[in-house]
């Protein structure tokens, strides 16, 4: 007799586990991705204070290289 699960368990010892584990990746990549695209408009912001422009442009090569990768 199989047991039932509780809701939104995955359980690893059946089905195919790359379909699962891309199932638990793509939350945290969209996550990432949003985060990354949080700090380049912050970092836009913070370098448009007169006398700033240098946390500006680290940030946005930081993401650029990132972006390449």
């Amino acid at each position: 007799m199989k047991e039932k699960q509780p809701a939104g368990q995955i359980d690893f010892a059946e089905g195919s586990v790359r379909r699962k584990t891309l199932a638990l990746a793509a939350p945290m990549l969209i996550a990432q991705v949003l985060n990354l695209l949080y700090n380049i408009v912050d970092r836009i912001y913070i370098g448009k204070i007169p006398g700033r422009a240098r946390p500006r442009s680290q940030g946005l090569a930081c993401a650029s290289r990132w972006l390449r990768s």
